[in-house]
């Protein structure tokens, strides 16, 4: 992400970095914009520029090649004392842990699926699909935001048990 990205409180993501460090198209050649977190604006605001690169090197504020940024990006779980997730596969997977909680906290907060798929810039629902997790509570909240009770309310005027 280049600071020429950002504009208005968006940021068009317009490039990736491939893992031998070169600046490539987004995926699908398709760029997009999104709406950054009035606490991202801030904490971009109060960030050195050193150059074209939002995050970069700190001698010439070069890009940072896959590598840097995965080590980065491993530092921030180490620093918050979370294991980075391991795919079925056994592969580390820091940025895609991320881009699911992103997609599940969307979805928890209400955010409609087709939304989802736009911010994250999936062609396919079902790609979107991969990255959102239901959790029990969530299905408790469904049907009560449906039918008007919550399962506790309901546990404790009849006296049964629910599942």
């Amino acid at each position: 992400m280049q600071w020429t990205d950002i504009k208005d409180g968006r940021i068009t993501i317009r490039c990736a970095i491939d893992q031998r460090n070169n600046v490539t198209p987004p995926k699908h050649d398709k760029a997009r914009t999104v709406r950054l977190s009035p606490a991202l604006v801030s904490a971009l605001e109060k960030l050195p520029r050193r150059g074209l690169w939002i995050v970069s090197r700190l001698d010439d504020g070069g890009s940072l090649g896959y590598c840097a940024i995965w080590e980065a990006i491993r530092a921030l779980y180490v620093r918050a004392g979370v294991s980075i997730p391991v795919s079925d596969t056994g592969k580390r997977m820091p940025w895609h842990s991320m881009r699911h909680t992103f997609g599940t906290e969307c979805a928890a907060s209400g955010v409609p699926l087709p939304v989802i798929q736009e911010l994250m810039g999936h062609e396919d629902i079902a790609t979107t699909m991969r990255y959102v997790s239901v959790n029990l509570g969530q299905k408790d909240d469904a049907i009560a935001l449906a039918f008007g009770a919550t399962v506790a309310s309901r546990k404790a005027t009849s006296g049964q048990q629910t599942g």
